[in-house]
């Protein structure tokens, strides 16, 4: 799953009108990313990456809506990503819903200054919905 993207049919529903937004899932766990990508496919366009190099490159790339980041990755950490997406005029405002199985490497209050939401694991896949559909901006969501 690292690096592609799901470009699966959008459900044959009357409620669905225009693109789907678009979301990076960043885990080495490809258990997870599958997992994510059951849960989530339906009514998101989904890229993946599974280390920090590659999280960066597809993000430039895909140009993502919103990022589930996974913070334990080879290559560097979460931190790193979101500081490399920062230098990127055009992906430094992409929201984040920062995800780890230890407690977060920020104060709930940096997570605010950084505009981060966090989801500790193990997690629900209605918990981490419930951030990614309050992060994403309103007229993406719409």
């Amino acid at each position: 799953m690292d690096g592609r993207t799901n470009h699966s049919e959008a459900p044959d529903d009357d409620l669905v009108v225009g693109p789907r937004p678009k979301i990076l899932l960043v885990d080495d766990d490809q258990a997870i990313l599958r997992l994510l990508a059951a849960g989530l496919g339906r009514d998101f366009e989904l890229s993946y990456a599974s280390d920090a190099v590659t999280a960066v490159s597809v993000a430039r790339r895909e140009r993502p809506d919103l990022i589930v980041l996974d913070y334990r990755l080879p290559g560097g950490d979460g931190a790193l990503v979101i500081d490399r997406l920062r230098t990127f005029g055009d992906l430094a405002y992409i929201p984040i819903v920062l995800m780890s199985g230890w407690e977060s490497p920020w104060s709930w209050e940096q997570l605010l200054e950084l505009e981060l939401a966090f989801v500790p694991k193990p997690f629900a896949l209605d918990t981490l919905r419930a951030e990614i559909e309050r992060m994403l901006p309103a007229q993406v969501a719409a």
